[in-house]
């Protein structure tokens, strides 16, 4: 069986790729999937690498996480600079109000689903 915390990692790749495809397109809502879901998987993503690399709980792996997005938009707001492409993947491109809300989901429906697998099982 694969760990709940792979899983996590998994989907949240697959949709930060997706979002960053669907931001390079002139679909409609661009900029909300390329912006707000992809800062979701992110955040996810970190949530899971945090994870996978401690012996955390739930609880403990949001907060880093948390922490680690609340400080990469500190950055941006202190050092917006336009970037190259990785920079804007990895850092992001500014600060947005709105990405902080969209860490705390991102985090919370990671967190959510390893302790509902953690306790529940499969």
């Amino acid at each position: 069986m694969v760990r709940p915390r792979v899983q996590i990692a998994v989907v949240a790749l697959a949709v930060g790729a997706l979002s960053w495809l669907w931001g390079r397109t002139d679909w409609p809502a661009r900029a909300l999937i390329r912006g707000h879901l992809g800062d979701v998987a992110a955040t996810a993503l970190v949530y899971a690498v945090v994870g996978l690399t401690t012996r955390w709980r739930p609880r403990r792996c949001a907060i880093a996480a948390l922490t680690i997005a609340a400080a990469i938009e500190v950055a941006q707001l202190i050092h917006g600079r336009p970037g190259g492409t990785a920079r804007e993947l990895v850092v992001g491109a500014h600060f947005d109000p709105l990405d902080l809300i969209a860490y705390v989901i991102g985090v919370a429906v990671a967190a959510g689903y390893d302790h509902r697998r953690r306790r529940h099982g499969p």
